[in-house]
C-alpha cells in the first residue's frame, strides 16, 4: 500500500474551457466498487487507452478516474495544434530516418482523432489550417528555419517558405522576418475535444471526475484505488499521467516538469479583424522553441498567446505569476499587432513533462499495471496513440507502430535537484541572448 501525499494543484479555469457552454461533470468516486480495469487520468493517453479497451472488450467494466474535470487538466489547456512534422531539423541520416517514422506516428494519431470527431460530431473546432513555423531575427530563428526547410525536404514533404511582407499579407503582422508552412497541422480547442471524447466513450466505460487518487495498492492480489470518498477493487491498471507519475513512486527522476503560461482574449471586433490579413484562422510555432512564442488565430477571433515557461518540480506555482504572465502577453500582442485593440480574457497556465532524451515512459510495472507517461510537449497526437499502444500491449494485441513509439527507448535519469535547477538555468543563461531576440 502506498499513500500519495500530494495531489495535482488546481489553478485557475483554462481559456479553453472558460469559453465554452458549462458541463455538469461526471460523479466524482463514492462508495466501494469494482472494475476489470482501470485508467488513472483522462487526459489524450487516458482517453484513448479507455476507449480502446472497451471496445475489445465489452463485456468487461472500465472505470476511468481523473483528479479534476475534464479539460482543465493539461490536455485541456494546449495551445490547440495537432501537429504531423516534427519540430527540429536533423541533418544525419539517422535522424532523417527517425523523424520520417515520427511522421508515421503523429499521422496515425491525427487519423485516430479524425475519424472520432467525425463519428461523434464533437464540435471543436477541429480544421485542417496547417501551420507556420516562425522566426523573428533573421540570425536566429532564420538560421534555424534554414535547416529546418532541408529536413522537411529530405522527408519529401511540401511546405512554403514566406518572409515578412507575404507575411503581413496572410496574418496581418510585420513582426516575423520569415515562416515556413505545412499544411497538415489541425487546429482546435483542446478543452472541446476531449469533453467531446470523454462524452463518447463506450457504455462500459464509467468515468469518475474530480477524484485525486490518494492511496493505491496495486502489486497485492487484493489490488485497489482509493480517493478521498471512494474506493475501486480492480483487475488491471493503466496508468496515463505526466510529470505527476513520480508521487506514485513510479520512474522517479525521469521526467522535467515544466509549467508553461498562455492567454486567451475576447472576439476581436469585426473593424479589429479587418485590420488583420487575409487568413482567417492560423497558428504559429516558434523556431526558436524556447524563447519564441506560440500564437494563434481562432475560429470565432480570439488571439492566442502561449509564452513564458519554467521547471516547477513541486507541481505547484504561485498565482501571482499569472498576472506576470498576463503582462508579459498583453506586451507581446502588442509588439505583433500595434494597431489592434484587443482585451485579453483569460490567463492560465499548465504543465507538460520533458525527458533528457526525448523518449517516453512506456511499460509493464508488473503484469497487471502498465503505463504510459512523459509527453515530450506533443501530447496531442502522440498521447492519442501512446494510449492505444499502451492498452494494445495490455492486452496482447500486435500494434506496428509501437516499435516506432518505442525507438528512442525509454526517458532517461535526469539529475536530481538542486543539480537538475542549477542545469535549467544555466541552458536559459546561456541562451538569453537569442530567447530575447525571437520573444
Amino acid at each position: 500500500m502506498k499513500t500519495i501525499k500530494a495531489i495535482p494543484q488546481m489553478v485557475k479555469m483554462s481559456g479553453w474551457n472558460a469559453i465554452l457552454p458549462e458541463r455538469t461533470p461526471f460523479p466524482a468516486l463514492e462508495g466501494q466498487h469494482n472494475f476489470d480495469w482501470v485508467v488513472i487520468g483522462a487526459g489524450y493517453a487516458g482517453l484513448s487507452a479507455a476507449r480502446r479497451i472497451a471496445e475489445h472488450n465489452p463485456d468487461q467494466s472500465v472505470a476511468l478516474v481523473e483528479a479534476f474535470e475534464i479539460g482543465e487538466n493539461a490536455s485541456g489547456k494546449n495551445a490547440g495544434f495537432a501537429i504531423d512534422l516534427p519540430h527540429y531539423a536533423g541533418k544525419s541520416e539517422i535522424e532523417k530516418n527517425k523523424a520520417m517514422e515520427e511522421i508515421k506516428l503523429y499521422r496515425y494519431g491525427i487519423q485516430i482523432l479524425d475519424k472520432l470527431i467525425s463519428k461523434h460530431q464533437i464540435q471543436c473546432d477541429w480544421q485542417k489550417q496547417g501551420r507556420f513555423h516562425a522566426a523573428v531575427a533573421h540570425d536566429v530563428g532564420g538560421e534555424i528555419l534554414k535547416d529546418y526547410r532541408k529536413s522537411i525536404e529530405s522527408w519529401g514533404e511540401d511546405f512554403e517558405y514566406y518572409e515578412k511582407k507575404a507575411l503581413y499579407q496572410l496574418l496581418g503582422t510585420e513582426y516575423y522576418s520569415s515562416a515556413v508552412y505545412t499544411s497538415g497541422t489541425y487546429l482546435l480547442n483542446p478543452a472541446a475535444l476531449v469533453r467531446g471524447l470523454a462524452g463518447s466513450l463506450p457504455n462500459n466505460v464509467t468515468v469518475f471526475e474530480n477524484s485525486p487518487v490518494i492511496e493505491f495498492d496495486l502489486e497485492s492480489d487484493q489490488k485497489y484505488i482509493r480517493t478521498q470518498k471512494g474506493m475501486i477493487r480492480l483487475g488491471k491498471a493503466i496508468i496515463t499521467i505526466n510529470a505527476f507519475l513520480q508521487k506514485w513512486g513510479f520512474y522517479k527522476n525521469r521526467q522535467i516538469p515544466i509549467v508553461l503560461y498562455a492567454s486567451l482574449t475576447a472576439p476581436l471586433s469585426s473593424k479589429e479583424v479587418n485590420k488583420l490579413g487575409e487568413l482567417d484562422n492560423w497558428g504559429i510555432t516558434p523556431a526558436h522553441n524556447t524563447g519564441g512564442c506560440t500564437v494563434r488565430l481562432t475560429q470565432d477571433q480570439r488571439i492566442l498567446m502561449r509564452h513564458g515557461f519554467n521547471l516547477s518540480p513541486n507541481l505547484t506555482e504561485s498565482l501571482h505569476t499569472l498576472d506576470v504572465a498576463k503582462n508579459k502577453h498583453n506586451q507581446l500582442i502588442k509588439q505583433r499587432f500595434p494597431k489592434i485593440e484587443f482585451n485579453i480574457e483569460h490567463t492560465w497556465m499548465g504543465w507538460l513533462s520533458l525527458s533528457a532524451n526525448n523518449a517516453p515512459i512506456f511499460g509493464k510495472i508488473n503484469p497487471d499495471v502498465f503505463v504510459a507517461s512523459c509527453c515530450n510537449g506533443t501530447g496531442i497526437v502522440r498521447h492519442t496513440v501512446a494510449g492505444t499502444l499502451i492498452s494494445d500491449y495490455a492486452m496482447n494485441i500486435t500494434n506496428d507502430y509501437t516499435s516506432i513509439y518505442l525507438a528512442d527507448g525509454t526517458s532517461s535519469l535526469v539529475p536530481p535537484r538542486p543539480f537538475l535547477d542549477l542545469g535549467f538555468k544555466l541552458k536559459l543563461f546561456l541562451d538569453r541572448k537569442n530567447i530575447l531576440k525571437e520573444e
